[in-house]
């Protein structure tokens, strides 16, 4: 099941070094979401979710002005439970190897910059600064 979370530079630091990280819940397109905007296709309302998720992050550290994260993730439905309106119950703490991307916002505008899990180790450095 394809899920969001937000996520802080320091968390994101601590998922790199233990490889899990616990989140009751995960971010999705919800039924709910879907009736709010019908023209948005699947695409459409997941980049939706994946702003809303980085936008949190930005609130989260305080400074609207610093980077947002969101990770996107692939998370095993045996690893999910119900869903609310808010997203998908995540039963176990998330796994690295669930990660398909990083996106960061770094402006107030609803643009997103791509990166893989890979390059989340050399980039861990200026994020943090």
């Amino acid at each position: 099941m394809r899920c969001y979370i937000s996520v802080t530079p320091e968390e994101l630091k601590g998922f790199l070094s233990t490889g899990s990280l616990s989140v009751p819940t995960g971010m999705t397109v919800t039924q709910a979401r879907a009736d709010e905007n019908p023209e948005a296709d699947e695409e459409e309302l997941e980049f939706d979710v994946s702003c809303i998720a980085a936008q949190m992050s930005k609130l989260r550290q305080g400074l609207t002005d610093s980077l947002g994260f969101a990770l996107a993730l692939e998370v095993p439905t045996s690893k999910t439970g119900p869903m609310s309106e808010q997203g998908v119950t995540l039963l176990e703490p998330l796994q690295w190897s669930y990660v398909e991307a990083i996106l960061v916002s770094d402006s107030e505008e609803d643009e997103l910059s791509w990166y893989a899990p890979q390059e989340a180790q050399t980039q861990l450095a200026s994020w943090l600064s």
